[in-house]
């Protein structure tokens, strides 16, 4: 699959996903015909409510609200933080019925881990440091909550604009595919944003916050291009203890990446403090 990739990226059959921020809420043709319709003194108000999984969008259709102030589309008031919510959707109008509507962008990656899956989008879902999530997980993000909700998924790395799931053995990836996108859409309809966590680390001493930097200069850029991820756990008599997550998990070519990669540039770097790497 790998060589297919390769092969549609130079003769241009494979374009790069680019993110792209989630714009205003917007308005079909459907939707400001029905708002050009409605009678004078009359409005439509959106409004946004809370469900177990995000925000459900309604619009009710009567007189202009008081308290409710204009948005930027005529004929439609919402609150400001209603309409901060609805970033990036679209108001329709079909047989009588205000909907809503939304788009989102997703190209799947072969990882080296057969059994892992690199999804591009082109909106950001996750900033801060990478989440890692196995299920089952106690309190999971709502992004991840509906990844690992799909059957044969069992566990989801969000990073940026990506997302590598791992499935059980033997589940088709055709199906899982069509799942994922489905949850992304489904995260955005309900008013989802980007999950987002610390991007620092605390350390416990200088050596392993000097280990942690030539982490993210020199070996996260490659681990994060093929779907994985690496925390740094600590390092304690001459052993630098290191979790492998993502596309990394239960790897063929993770022993590889341990010794020949991650072990190799820490050794080299601090070799009076660092003798082995060790997994967690």
């Amino acid at each position: 699959m790998k060589l297919l990739q390769i092969v549609a990226s130079a003769l241009g059959l494979r374009r790069r996903v680019v993110v792209r921020p989630p714009a205003p809420l917007s308005c079909t043709r459907a939707a400001r015909e029905r708002l050009s319709q409605l009678l004078p003194h009359q409005a439509a108000t959106l409004r946004c409510h809370p469900s177990h999984d995000g925000q459900v969008v309604h619009i009710t259709e009567g007189p202009a609200p008081t308290g409710v102030p204009h948005t930027a589309i005529d004929g439609l008031h919402a609150s400001p933080d209603d309409w901060a919510r609805c970033a990036g959707l679209r108001l329709d109008y079909d047989q009588g019925r205000w909907r809503v509507q939304t788009s989102i962008q997703m190209q799947p990656f072969e990882t080296p881990n057969p059994n892992q899956r690199m999804y591009h989008t082109d909106r950001t879902l996750q900033t801060g440091r990478p989440i890692y999530t196995r299920s089952p997980a106690p309190h999971p993000d709502p992004l991840s909550q509906r990844i690992l909700a799909i059957p044969g998924v069992v566990a989801v790395l969000l990073r940026e604009n990506t997302l590598t799931i791992e499935r059980e053995i033997d589940v088709s990836w055709i199906p899982l595919d069509r799942e994922v996108l489905a949850a992304l859409h489904q995260h955005l309809l309900r008013c989802g944003t980007a999950v987002s966590t610390r991007q620092q680390h605390h350390h416990s001493s200088d050596l392993e916050a000097a280990v942690w930097r030539i982490i993210q200069t020199e070996l996260l850029p490659t681990i994060h291009k093929d779907g994985g991820d690496l925390v740094l756990v600590g390092v304690t008599s001459g052993v630098a203890r290191v979790q492998l997550r993502g596309a990394c998990t239960r790897c063929p070519a993770s022993t590889l990446t341990l010794r020949g990669s991650v072990e190799r540039v820490l050794t080299r770097a601090f070799p009076q403090h660092i003798q082995r790497v060790e997994a967690e």
